[in-house]
């Protein structure tokens, strides 16, 4: 259920009428851990565009059933719903008023509204890491989201309550509820190089002015409790 989402980045995603491109990164909402668009790299068939497809746009599985051999993704939407849909500048944030057009565009309820907090079909999700429910409580509903993508993260330094610990190597994604449960953390030197899991929910805020993330443990927890 849970999975490496550098395994995810590469897979190919297909229209109902043609391949449309693969996944290039995500876009998470930082109050609630949800992945709330995958960004595609469309490559030659927009001259390289890049779109976004929220949750709707797939079956609520489609994470899980990625085909292992040729990588590929199904879509509910036809390449030309994509190519018309509201053009995006990638940058580290997603405007409200963009969602709202994006939304509007797909007839949609946004989730923000709507209660849809997690993938199709499911309204929430809980931070049971290793099985169990898949239901997570956000931490903040409603006002505008704080969208992130997972590649921009990548290598930004975490911050424990007494010090600098590593940087984030990548995220655990749980297929179902798209919900990012765990940030990869790697040592580096001082640690033996060790990677280390930890839940989402320790995180406190992301800096990208600091390229930096703010957790509330300590280097000892890192070492001593949380999962790795």
């Amino acid at each position: 259920m849970l999975q490496e989402i550098d395994h995810l980045y590469g897979l190919k995603l297909s229209a109902t009428d043609k391949d449309i491109g693969h996944i290039d990164d995500f876009y998470f909402d930082d109050h609630s851990w949800l992945s709330r668009y995958i960004v595609v790299d469309t490559g030659s068939w927009l001259n390289s565009r890049q779109v976004l497809l929220a949750p709707e746009a797939f079956t609520a599985d489609a994470l899980n059933h990625g085909n292992a051999t040729a990588k590929h993704i199904q879509v509910n939407l036809t390449s030309k719903q994509i190519e018309n849909s509201p053009s995006i500048v990638t940058h580290r944030t997603v405007s409200r008023q963009y969602e709202d057009e994006y939304y509007r565009y797909y007839g949609w309820p946004n989730y923000w509204e709507s209660g849809m907090l997690g993938a199709p079909g499911l309204t929430a999700f809980t931070p049971d890491l290793f099985g169990g429910s898949d239901v997570v409580h956000p931490r903040h509903q409603g006002g505008d989201p704080h969208l992130h993508g997972t590649r921009d993260i990548t290598g930004y330094m975490i911050h424990a309550l007494d010090g600098e610990l590593g940087t984030v190597s990548g995220f655990m994604v749980n297929s179902k509820t798209w919900g990012l449960h765990v940030v990869i953390i790697e040592t580096g030197a001082w640690y033996k190089s060790q990677s280390f899991h930890l839940l989402t929910e320790h995180i406190i805020r992301i800096s990208h002015e600091k390229s930096m993330v703010y957790v509330n443990v300590t280097i000892a927890d890192l070492t001593r409790n949380v999962h790795r």
